[in-house]
């Protein structure tokens, strides 16, 4: 990840203050670099909540932090299509994430996740809240996120779309 504007870092942070009230074991791991890094500890300790939060940088396991922690939240202003969120995903885990395009388009609202509005931070807080209440229908999420990245967005499928794209073109060209 980056630690961008555009990424909505500081919405996470904000939510992050009733949810460590609620569950003050709870630890928050932000993978990436940016420019926001100084600000972001600034705002982490403004909000009470440093002991809480862990600034990652780069990583290269990513696969096994995925493995550790409970969910994934992406609180994205905008975005494309987040390879972080397929492969959270793929690691059936429970989402929190915002509407924005291409989150919506890998999503299914209350099956793989909950979604919320960019740059709300109580929403995103509340639906942390969520998840970590009911960790049997978290786990579910997870589940159905799984299968859904399977479904539709696994290297096995794109190759099959692709080999239908490449056959569709080469019986169009065989009539030219």
């Amino acid at each position: 990840g980056r630690l961008t504007e555009q990424k909505g870092q500081r919405h996470l942070l904000d939510a992050a203050v009733p949810i460590v009230s609620l569950f003050p074991d709870s630890h928050f791991l932000f993978l990436g670099e940016g420019e926001l890094l100084a600000s972001l500890t600034a705002q982490a300790k403004r909000n009470g909540v440093a002991d809480h939060i862990h600034f990652m940088g780069v990583r290269q396991d990513v696969p096994d932090l995925l493995a550790a922690v409970d969910l994934f939240v992406l609180p994205s202003l905008w975005e494309g299509l987040s390879v972080a969120l397929l492969e959270a995903m793929a690691a059936a885990k429970p989402i929190v994430a915002t509407m924005v395009s291409g989150t919506t388009e890998a999503m299914i609202p209350g099956e793989t996740g909950v979604l919320v509005p960019p740059g709300d931070s109580g929403a995103l807080g509340d639906a942390i809240a969520q998840m970590l209440s009911d960790p049997a229908r978290a786990r579910r999420m997870g589940q159905s996120a799984s299968r859904q990245v399977e479904t539709n967005f696994s290297a096995k499928k794109q190759a099959a779309e692709y080999l239908t794209l490449y056959r569709r073109l080469l019986r169009r060209e065989g009539r030219s």
